[in-house]
């Protein structure tokens, strides 16, 4: 609804509004004109003034809005009835529709006081409104000390709530202190009792699998652990066969059981040396048979070239045959030689790692024991007469 008290227009589509400015200045200018007695309560609420109490020269058009030009203000009641030639009857009608507003106002108790004016202020600013709507000045300042006895009574609530708000602020603020000091001190006391995580574990190693060897196999041809304990196996054995012979009748020495382990890591590393050389013997093979392949191969394409070339040559010409028979012979000799060589070379390599093993498996004959097989060592230890003892 529309600010000016004689006026109770709406705004619509046709009629828009004008927001009263909220500068303080400019606002008491504006209220001056259409609400001459304006309060203090009018400054701060939101009020709109529609486009009739405006000419239509103070609007500007910006797009499809209808905006007031700075600095204009509204026209006051007198400059609208000369300016749409107001009647004194329509005058009068609303000069009495302001009153009934006014009383209205006042009975719905919306008489303003502000913070900074007195009894006599407000005494005064409701004797004009009760001129123009007949109330009896008692009545008004029985009012307006209702109205002061219950604002003062308002202000010292608001000061005991705000020094009440204060002492609790200070409180919350110490209990929120404390409540903070003791989550922290229980959540030290629980990481201390609680136990140390669990370590690790480390995931079980299985035992290495150790193949047993067969009865009928060689000491050579175990792994050397097993080797040293079969010897150790058939020394103890000679040792309780002596025993039974009744020579000497004690336990077998150390230092035979220990020679008994040597010899057999040394059998074990022969074994090792003579497998090697039978590889390289076998490669040495291979060499040998692609070299002889290779000779063939060339052998054969010497052959070739002479075949080819023979065709062509003179038969009459006794020279030239000669020379060709001379060629082919040559070339036949180298071949034969070429394979009579390989054959010879091949040979050597197979003998060579035979007399290599020869030497190595000769037994040492002064300073320690042989490393006979197993049957051997039984046969050289049992004889009743102690002569393998003695020895």
């Amino acid at each position: 609804m529309c600010g000016a008290v004689w006026c109770k227009a709406t705004a619509k589509k046709d009629n828009p509004a004008v927001h009263v400015p909220k500068k303080l200045e400019l606002r008491r200018e504006w209220l001056e004109l259409i609400r001459p007695n304006y309060s203090e309560h009018d400054l701060t609420r939101e009020l709109r003034v529609c486009h009739k109490h405006f000419k239509p020269e103070q609007f500007h058009q910006v797009n499809k809005y209808t905006k007031l030009l700075k600095g204009e203000l509204p026209m006051t009641f007198e400059e609208e009835c000369t300016y749409y030639d107001i009647s004194d009857e329509e005058v009068r009608q609303r000069v009495a529709t302001g009153r009934k507003r006014n009383r209205r106002r006042e009975e719905e108790g919306e008489v303003s006081i502000g913070t900074g004016r007195g009894i006599l202020a407000l005494a005064a600013s409701a004797a004009e409104l009760e001129t123009g709507s007949g109330a009896t000045e008692g009545m008004v300042r029985g009012v307006l000390e209702e109205k002061n006895n219950r604002i003062t009574s308002l202000l010292t609530e608001v000061g005991v709530h705000a020094e009440t708000n204060t002492k609790l602020r200070i409180e919350n603020e110490r209990l929120r202190q404390a409540v903070k000091q003791v989550k922290t001190s229980i959540r030290q006391v629980i990481k201390e009792s609680l136990p140390p995580p669990p370590q690790p574990v480390p995931p079980p190693v299985p035992p290495p699998v150790l193949r047993q060897p067969a009865n009928n196999m060689l000491p050579s041809a175990v792994s050397p652990p097993h080797a040293a304990q079969n010897m150790a196996t058939h020394h103890v054995e000679g040792a309780e066969g002596m025993d039974v012979a009744g020579d000497n009748g004690g336990a077998m020495d150390t230092d035979e059981l220990n020679d008994g382990v040597h010899h057999a890591q040394q059998e074990q590393q022969q074994q090792l040396q003579i497998q090697n050389q039978e590889q390289q013997a076998q490669v040495q093979q291979q060499q040998v048979h692609e070299q002889e392949q290779a000779q063939q191969q060339q052998a054969q394409q010497q052959q070739a070239q002479v075949q080819y070339e023979v065709p062509h040559i003179n038969q009459h010409d006794p020279m030239e045959v000669h020379q060709v028979n001379n060629t082919t012979a040559a070339v036949a000799a180298v071949v034969a030689a070429a394979q009579m060589a390989a054959e010879q070379q091949q040979q050597q390599q197979v003998h060579q790692p035979q007399a290599q093993q020869q030497p190595q498996q000769q037994p040492q004959q002064h300073g320690m024991l042989a490393t006979p097989p197993v049957v051997d060592v039984s046969v050289a230890v049992q004889p009743a007469d102690g002569s393998a003892m003695s020895q």
